[in-house]
């Protein structure tokens, strides 16, 4: 007797539970979701809608061989970072004296624009970005050579030295 009232209760607290179950979880219906997307879409003004869609519709109306022969800025700066870690030190040291000596020729007021333009640059990155930057630049002066240190640090004070 008292094994079927045990083998009652359990079928019972597993019937509640089933039935329960059952009752609380309510169908996602697939719609809701589409029309919070499109309601998202929506939200995008239109010329926000036109500018996304401009770069693709170029890119589709361009035959195969016109889209891998224009690389985008992102490959572009890629490229540019590969051919940079492909420099010996002393081609690299070159390209900095080239760069400094273009900074220096540049007029006062490009430098200041430029330097606006660095200063945008790093303020629109998110924290995680510029830390992550910090971490490259620390792990970057903690690999380099005393020489290469004394270099960097005579760029930085004649930069300091010219006029904005």
């Amino acid at each position: 007797m008292a094994i079927n009232f045990f083998k009652f209760l359990i079928t019972a607290c597993v019937g509640v539970c089933i039935a329960m179950s059952a009752l609380a979880v309510e169908p996602v219906a697939d719609t809701a979701q589409t029309v919070r997307i499109e309601q998202m879409q929506n939200e995008l003004s239109e010329d926000q809608i036109k500018a996304r869609e401009k770069p693709r519709k170029e890119w589709i109306n361009k035959a195969p061989e016109q889209r891998t022969e224009e690389p985008r800025e992102i490959n572009q700066k890629w490229q540019k970072h590969k051919r940079w870690e492909a420099m010996t030190a002393e081609q690299r040291a070159e390209k900095r004296k080239e760069m400094h000596e273009y900074w220096e020729k540049m007029p006062p007021d490009e430098r200041y624009k430029m330097r606006e333009r660095m200063k945008e640059h790093w303020q629109k990155m998110s924290p995680a970005d510029r830390e992550d930057q910090r971490k490259k630049m620390h792990e970057r002066w903690d690999q380099m050579s005393s020489e290469e240190r004394e270099q960097l640090k005579l760029d930085i004070s004649r930069q300091k030295r010219l006029p904005y």
